[in-house]
């Protein structure tokens, strides 16, 4: 999602999250440090809303063409073509999620999105699923 719908997303969020973070002060009222992070969470949530919404095709391993730029005509896709979804997918993206949950848990300081990674890549051909990688164009 880029230009105009990427500044639709920012006009719709931008001012109703300042109302609501704000608590009531004025934006004044707060150290310019604060209002600083603050507006450029905001400013970044509709690009991080769009790049999730992006990999939802991949997340769920759905069965269809191109995915669609705009971002209502993504999720009308992604609607249609729910029920092509592959549970073995959905649950090798599920089990990827709570072992970064738990590394992160019980063990703060190791790379728990790095090693779930690894651990998706090893266990996606066990799995009889394609990898990102096995995707690729082959040189030779």
């Amino acid at each position: 999602m880029h230009g105009l719908d990427t500044h639709r997303l920012r006009q719709i969020y931008e001012p109703k999250l300042l109302t609501v973070l704000r608590g009531g002060y004025r934006a004044h009222d707060l150290r310019r440090d604060l209002v600083a992070g603050l507006t450029v969470a905001i400013v970044a949530l509709p690009l991080a809303v769009s790049i999730f919404s992006s990999q939802i095709k991949d997340l769920f391993g759905l069965h269809m063409g191109a995915v669609p730029a705009e971002f209502f005509d993504r999720w009308r896709a992604y609607a249609e073509h729910a029920g092509t979804f592959t549970p073995t997918t959905v649950l090798l993206a599920a089990a990827s999620l709570a072992l970064n949950l738990a590394i992160r848990r019980w063990r703060p300081a190791w790379p728990g999105f790095l090693i779930a990674v690894i651990a998706a890549a090893v266990a996606a051909p066990a799995a009889a699923r394609p990898s990102l990688a096995s995707r690729m164009p082959r040189s030779c």
